[in-house]
């Protein structure tokens, strides 16, 4: 039986039908390196992982903490 702690998968309901579903990956994803460069007003971003999905979410904030 596949794990279905919590943690394994988020769903959106209307409390009858699922109307997203997004399930824990086989392995976990590791990130085996990160850079990010600010340039003027823009900022670029590479990375490269194994495992897991191909999409992501990238977030930044301007505080400095």
């Amino acid at each position: 039986m596949p794990d279905v702690a919590p943690g394994a998968a988020l769903e959106i309901t209307d409390g009858k039908t699922t109307l997203w579903e997004r399930t824990a990956p086989s392995e976990p994803v590791t990130v085996s390196s990160f850079d990010a460069r600010v340039r003027e007003r823009s900022v670029s971003a590479s990375w490269r992982t194994t495992g897991g999905p191909l999409d992501f979410w990238l977030r930044y904030s301007t505080d400095r903490g």
